[in-house]
Parts: C-alpha cells; sequence; structure tokens
C-alpha cells in the first residue's frame, strides 16, 4: 500500500523563517505599536501630572493693586511675573524671588495670602509663572522651567543690582530654586526650600511603581546634585504630614545642603503649610537672620 505523501511544511510553514510566516510579523508589528502607544500615553501622563497648569482662576492682567505686573523675556517666549513692595522700600530692603508650586497660578498664590503676608515682614517679593502658566508663552518642561528662573533672577538682579536677593521656591519651585541657585551665577544672599525634595524621581516612587518610574519618566529635578554647590545660608521647610512629598525627602536634601537650618512643620501637610504660625515665625526669624 503506498503510503500519503504529507508535508508538514506546507501547514506549518517550518521552512519559512520566523518573521515570515504569516500574522507573526503582523502581530509583532502590532505590539511595537501597543508598546510606543503605552510609552507615549504614560510620558504625556506624566507630564500632565507634573504640569497640571490651572487655568482656573484666570490671572488678570494688570494684576490687582498694589502689585505690579512684569515682563520678563526667556527663552521660551515672554514670562509673566509680578511684584510687591513694602512701602518705602529701598536698596537696602530684601527682595524674594519665589517659584510656586506646579498646580498653581499667580492668581491662586495671591489667593492665599501669600503676597501680602511677605510684604509684611518688610520684604519685597517677585513671584513669576512658569512658562505655559497664567499668561507666561512657552510650554512647560525641565529645561525651560530653570531657563525661566534665571531669566527672572537675572532680570531683578539687572533692575536692583544692590539690594539682597532671597530666592525661594515651593515644592516643584524647590527644585527651580536650588538648581538656579547652584548653576545661574546670579549673586544672591539667602535661600528658601519650602516642601522641597531630593529628586523627582524620589517622588515618583513613592507613588508609582520603581518600573514605571524607570520606564517613563523623563526629567530628574535632581536637587541632591544642586545642594553641596549652596554656599548661602538656606531655611528649608517642611510639613510632617505631607503625603505628596514625603517628609523625609526633605530632610535628606537639608542634610547634603553645607549651611542650612531644617524645620520640621508638626501636624502640616503640602497644600496647607503656609497656612501655619510655624511656617511665617521661621521665616521671620530667618530673614532677619540673613537680613539683618
Amino acid at each position: 500500500m503506498d503510503a500519503t505523501k504529507v508535508s508538514p511544511s506546507k501547514d506549518l510553514n517550518l521552512n519559512k523563517p520566523f518573521l515570515r510566516r504569516p500574522g507573526v510579523r503582523n502581530r509583532l508589528i502590532a505590539y511595537a505599536g501597543l508598546a510606543i502607544v503605552i510609552t507615549v500615553f504614560f510620558r504625556w501622563f506624566g507630564q500632565y501630572v507634573l504640569y497640571p497648569a490651572p487655568s482656573r482662576p484666570v490671572v488678570p492682567s494688570p494684576p490687582p493693586e498694589p502689585l505690579i505686573e512684569v515682563s520678563i523675556q526667556g527663552a521660551s517666549g515672554r514670562i509673566s511675573a509680578w511684584l510687591m513692595e513694602p512701602a518705602g522700600a529701598d536698596e537696602t530692603t530684601p527682595l524674594m524671588v519665589f517659584f510656586h508650586g506646579n498646580g498653581e497660578n499667580l492668581q491662586l498664590l495671591y489667593q492665599t495670602g501669600f503676597f501680602h503676608q511677605v510684604v509684611g515682614m518688610g520684604t519685597g517679593i517677585l513671584a513669576v509663572d512658569y512658562p505655559g502658566y497664567g499668561n507666561s508663552e512657552g510650554q512647560p518642561d525641565e529645561e525651560a522651567l530653570q531657563d525661566c528662573g534665571k531669566a527672572t533672577l537675572t532680570w531683578a538682579r539687572q533692575q536692583y543690582p544692590n539690594r539682597p536677593l532671597i530666592i525661594a521656591g515651593w515644592s516643584l519651585g524647590a527644585a527651580v530654586a536650588i538648581r538656579n541657585a547652584a548653576d545661574s551665577g546670579i549673586d544672591y544672599q539667602g535661600l528658601v526650600l519650602i516642601s522641597p525634595w531630593s529628586s523627582l524621581g524620589d517622588v515618583a516612587r513613592h507613588h508609582f511603581p520603581n518600573w514605571m518610574v524607570r520606564a517613563f519618566l523623563v526629567e530628574t529635578y535632581d536637587s541632591m546634585e544642586a545642594a553641596p554647590r549652596i554656599s548661602t545660608p538656606t531655611l528649608a521647610i517642611h510639613g510632617t504630614e505631607d503625603e505628596i512629598i514625603p517628609e523625609p525627602l526633605g530632610r535628606r536634601l537639608a542634610q547634603a545642603i553645607p549651611d542650612c537650618h531644617y524645620e520640621p512643620v508638626p501636624l502640616f501637610g503640602h497644600n496647607d503649610i503656609i497656612s501655619a504660625p510655624m511656617f511665617w515665625s521661621a521665616l521671620k526669624t530667618y530673614f532677619q537672620e540673613v537680613v539683618p
């Protein structure tokens, strides 16, 4: 009896290269496309979480009196800043250059009473909206924010060559502040860090799995790298109940700065720290010691 001829390779395609078998290449293309979509989505999501520029409240132009609107030219375009001075301000009056948190704009900061509190201590304040925030042009990313910080400090020093400058920042703004204090080359007299972090990666790992952080986090904001290069007296303030940037991250950064006073604020968290009397007491004492 004749044996039936069977060609297994005809049905199983064993004689064809793996990538040329029917369906294999299409599946690989689909998987690669899906991986790209997932990567793009999570990186977009990361940027959205990091820079949630609020659309409300609207930042008015001009600002409420007695604030003065200042236009500063940065690499990303025009930067909008608000300036408020105490009565009788002169060349001896310190000026705080302030960088707010990632979920704020100048109008929100104004509504907290922050401008009036600082000015009430006899200190001027120049606060800035990042690129893509409020009336500032451009789009936010790490490079754009660092350039924004340098442009703002350069403007302040050019306008007030002899005034004591205090660089200050809250949350994301603290990362902008410390990097510019270390690298901008601008002469300044003090640094205030409110709810700072050691690095953006450390904060991200507190909220997301490490593999996601390693795969999708693009920016670093490595404050620990800048810390050893800070040469002026520094005040770091952190709420002990901070669930967004854990207090140990702020403490770790403060310990890496050569001359830093660390002030933990018990019972207060991330968003309510500036409502703590202890916060304003520590800031007032710091001003008195750094700028007699």
